[in-house]
């Protein structure tokens, strides 16, 4: 953890097995391996004020945020030591939490139309792709684009796909 940052400060002072044991908990907790409760948290260290223990799990979920999406440059060496460990338990349990809230894609469909022309235009010939969402809970999704708009969306796409894959691979 970043040292200019108190709430990991009041860390300094604690011997380092019982350093140990409080960041493993916290991890518990943060990947629900262990449903910790925090007032049994704060029980387990009573030299640290419950403020205090609110406050460092705080920068330690943030700092399992940052390890999650290979920002590890500022974490505590002890903590990066036990998010390697649990690595895979880790990312699962961020990856089940942020997935669950989502929309989830249960259908796709697309249609392909010429415009021969419009109101305004007498000689358009132009493709037309029309694709429609079926999305969990929502109503459908209906996009309707020409070539260079579908390029760009399926650019955009890919761009998110990867993104997701780094963040939970």
């Amino acid at each position: 953890m970043k040292m200019d940052d108190n709430s990991m400060s009041i860390l300094e002072n604690v011997d380092e097995d019982k350093k140990l044991e409080f960041l493993k908990k916290c991890i518990d907790r943060i990947s629900d391996a262990a449903t910790v409760p925090f007032a049994d948290l704060c029980k387990s260290f009573p030299e640290i004020d419950p403020a205090s223990v609110m406050m460092c799990f705080g920068a330690i979920l943030k700092d399992t945020e940052n390890y999650i999406t290979n920002k590890k440059e500022n974490i505590d060496e002890t903590l990066l030591q036990i998010l390697d460990e649990q690595s895979e338990k880790v990312k699962n349990s961020f990856k089940d939490k942020f997935l669950a809230g989502q929309e989830k894609l249960l259908n796709f469909d697309w249609k392909a139309n010429l415009v021969l022309e419009s109101n305004s235009i007498s000689n358009l010939n132009e493709p037309i792709v029309t694709l429609s969402f079926s999305v969990k809970n929502k109503d459908d999704v209906i996009v309707e684009c020409n070539e260079e708009e579908l390029d760009s969306l399926i650019q955009e796409l890919e761009k998110a796909k990867l993104e997701a894959q780094s963040v939970f691979s």
